[in-house]
């Protein structure tokens, strides 16, 4: 499960990644695998896996993550973080699960497998070569370059999906019943909040204080 941490006082990547957790289990019950809720906060911090899943009666344990699948260099690929602000191992070099659910797009997932991903950070993560400053919303990131993001210590690269194991799961109709609920609520603010509140929420919603 997601829990706060000191980086999100507010509590909104926590709402976020319980959303994103909901999407998944929404999907993967729908495709007849079951998910169950044994991870702890321990697991979750430390052993980065958040559920258990059983698929042709295995049982598995699973990543669930939004952010880390984007178009890089025009070809769909997986963030793997080799270490993390507080200069322990990452979630993919530390995690216990066994396959990493990476939300792309709302109900849709890329299930790769975890050590596929762990093989590449070990093939392509030097970790003798200076970092680069990642691009604001990876727009003309590069394939395999050790990045950092803006006042982050988290290192980083991206791989091609196309040389990780994989498979697209994905219920188009809770991705449409997603996006309409986004635009209600997009019209909603639009409606009831005078301009100070929009700029204060998104002041909040970045950390840029009130």
């Amino acid at each position: 499960m997601p829990r706060r941490n000191e980086d999100d006082p507010e509590g909104i990547r926590l709402q976020l990644g319980k959303e994103t957790e909901d999407r998944f289990i929404s999907v993967a019950t729908r495709l007849g695998h079951i998910v169950k809720d044994a991870s702890n906060d321990y697991d979750d911090e430390h052993n980065h896996w958040d559920r258990l899943i059983q698929i042709d009666g295995e049982i598995l344990k699973v990543e669930i993550k939004g952010g880390v699948v984007k178009m890089i260099e025009g070809e769909l690929s997986v963030l793997h973080e080799r270490r993390s602000k507080h200069g322990n191992a990452g979630w993919t070099w530390h995690s216990d699960a066994n396959i990493l659910a990476g939300e792309e797009i709302d109900a849709k997932f890329i299930v790769a497998n975890m050590a596929h991903l762990k093989a590449k950070l070990i093939e392509h993560f030097d970790e003798d070569a200076p970092h680069q400053l990642h691009p604001h919303k990876g727009i003309g990131a590069k394939h395999y370059v050790k990045y950092r993001r803006a006042g982050n210590l988290d290192s980083f690269i991206w791989v091609p999906l196309s040389e990780i194991e994989h498979e697209i799961w994905e219920d188009n109709d809770l991705h449409k019943r997603v996006q309409e609920k986004r635009k209600i609520g997009s019209k909603t603010f639009k409606i009831a909040e005078t301009k100070e509140e929009m700029v204060t929420r998104i002041r909040r919603q970045f950390r840029l204080g009130a």
